[in-house]
C-alpha cells in the first residue's frame, strides 16, 4: 500500500488507524530480532556484559559483584538449584559465612539444648584476625534465618575446645502504676500507665 507518498510492507487496509500502523511496526521489528541473540544472551555465560546485571535481576539473585563477571555469571547459572535450596541449613550457613569471612554453624534450638524460639549461631574464630563485630553477626543471621527465632551467638577458636557464648534478647514490660494526686479533688483515682524495653545480654561459660 501507499501512504502519504511512501511505500511500506504493511497488509493493513488503507483505513487503518495510525494507532493499528505503529503497532504493526512495533510487532515487525520484534519478528526481525535475531532469535540467536536473544539464545545467547539467555544463557548466563554467553550473554553480554551489558546484559548480565539484567538477567541477574530476572533470576532474583541475592548476590551481585560487579566487580566479578565470573561470579555473577556462575550464580545466574545455578539460579535455581540455588532458589532450590535457599532456607537449607546448608545454605544459611554458607550466605552469613559469606558475610562474615568466618565459618558459620547453625544449629536449632532441638541440637543446641535450647528452648523455642533460639537457636544458635557458632562462628569459629580465626586467631590471626579481629572477631567479627555482633552487630554484623545478628544482622547477617537475622536477614536470613525465620523472623520468628533469635538467634544465641557463639564463637570458638578452632586450636582450642573453648566455646564462649553470648546470648542477646529484648523484652517489654508494662506496669500499671497508681497515680492518685488528689482522689477527692478529681472524683476517684486515676491509673497511669509505664512502657519501657530492656536489653538482656548474657555471658555464660561453655564446659
Amino acid at each position: 500500500m501507499v501512504a502519504e507518498g511512501l511505500m511500506t510492507e504493511s497488509m493493513l487496509p488503507p483505513t487503518a488507524s495510525p494507532t493499528e500502523h505503529a503497532l504493526s511496526s512495533a510487532g515487525a521489528r520484534m519478528l526481525a530480532l535475531d532469535v540467536q541473540a536473544i539464545r545467547r544472551n539467555r544463557q548466563p555465560m554467553q550473554c553480554s556484559a551489558a546484559f548480565l546485571p539484567l538477567l541477574c535481576w530476572e533470576r532474583s539473585l541475592r548476590r551481585f559483584d560487579p566487580a566479578d563477571s565470573y561470579f555473577n555469571r556462575a550464580r545466574a547459572q545455578n539460579a535455581f538449584v540455588e532458589h532450590e535450596l535457599a532456607g537449607t541449613p546448608a545454605m544459611l550457613e554458607t550466605e552469613i559465612s559469606f558475610d562474615l569471612g568466618y565459618p558459620v554453624t547453625i544449629r536449632d534450638f532441638f541440637e543446641a539444648g535450647l528452648a523455642w524460639p533460639g537457636f544458635e549461631a557458632l562462628v569459629t574464630l580465626d586467631p590471626t584476625r579481629d572477631p567479627p563485630d555482633s552487630g554484623s553477626v545478628l544482622t547477617s543471621v537475622m536477614a536470613r534465618k525465620n523472623v520468628r527465632d533469635w538467634p544465641a551467638l557463639r564463637y570458638q577458636a578452632p586450636a582450642a575446645g573453648n566455646v564462649f557464648g553470648a546470648a542477646c534478647a529484648v523484652g517489654g514490660l508494662i506496669q500499671i502504676l497508681p497515680d492518685d494526686p488528689n482522689p477527692r479533688a478529681l472524683g476517684g483515682a486515676v491509673f497511669g500507665a509505664a512502657l519501657w524495653v530492656h536489653g538482656d545480654v548474657q555471658v555464660e561459660p561453655m564446659q
